[in-house]
């Protein structure tokens, strides 16, 4: 086990070492590139990192000042998310509004940035929701249904 540290994802090899990945991160962004959520395409999985890493920032700021009650922490996101909402409306109008960062597809930005937008919501952060948000609005609404989709798909397959 890597660094002793759980979890741990092991993968059993023909011919070679087994592969041994600890760290829940690296693990996510291994399933996710291995599932097809991150582009083969380095120039535009550089892309895909950017977005997620943009809310990522936001999201550990969120929880410092929201779920930790941190009170000096809060001005600071609350200015953060009005920037990284206004230049993700951008973004999402840039590549057509369509419900999706990259192309007309379910990638990991999407759902990363899902997870990130509803747990701000659950604090009545309405900043992220409201009319200065309709594209990322229409992103959630998007991905939503796409994974209850391939819910309804995965359990055809049980």
């Amino acid at each position: 086990m890597p660094l002793e540290r759980l979890p741990v994802l092991v993968f059993n090899q023909e011919d070679k070492e087994d592969l041994a990945i600890s760290e829940s991160d690296v693990i996510v962004h291994y399933l996710a590139y291995k599932f097809g959520f991150i582009s083969p395409d380095l120039a535009v999985a550089v892309k895909q990192e950017q977005v997620r890493a943009q809310f990522d920032d936001a999201t550990f700021l969120w929880m410092e000042a929201y779920f930790k009650n941190n009170e000096t922490a809060r001005p600071h996101f609350d200015e953060l998310i009005k920037v990284v909402v206004c230049k993700h409306e951008e973004l999402l109008e840039k590549y057509g509004s369509n419900g999706h960062y990259f192309a007309n597809e379910l990638t990991y930005p999407d759902i990363s940035v899902l997870i990130s937008l509803t747990s701000f919501k659950r604090f009545e952060i309405d900043e992220i929701m409201e009319e200065k948000a309709p594209s990322l609005k229409k992103l959630i609404k998007t991905i939503r249904e796409e994974i209850d989709d391939k819910e309804v798909q995965l359990k055809q397959y049980d």
